[in-house]
């Protein structure tokens, strides 16, 4: 079971990404994003069918990690919608759906 401060980690990013207030952005590597902080950053990726977050240092070293196994075993189960909160931002989604609904003449509603 993961503890609870973890817990309250990815809680707070899954408010802050879905009210928009966090720059994710893409990684060298497909299909996991990141957020950075002042000394740390955390990376959220599909894993075996697992979303996993992992914090990490400056030095890239990862310092703790939570499966979306973990999270739902302590009652969080918006692990799966942080990974694609955050993919959404990293890639850009919203820019490109107001753009093709421009494109052929609508409004997006």
């Amino acid at each position: 079971m993961a503890t609870q401060k973890l817990i309250d980690v990815a809680k707070a990013l899954y408010e802050r990404t879905v009210t928009g207030d966090l720059s994710w952005e893409t990684t060298a590597k497909q299909g996991m994003f990141q957020v950075s902080f002042p000394n740390y950053s955390v990376l959220v990726l599909e894993e075996d069918g697992d979303v996993t977050l992992k914090i990490c240092n400056e030095q890239g070293q990862v310092v703790e990690e939570l499966k979306e196994s973990q999270a739902i075993a302590s009652r969080f189960s918006n692990m799966r919608e942080l990974f694609e909160g955050a993919r959404r931002i990293a890639m850009g989604a919203e820019h490109a759906l107001d753009e093709l609904l421009r494109n052929l003449g609508r409004r997006a509603s």
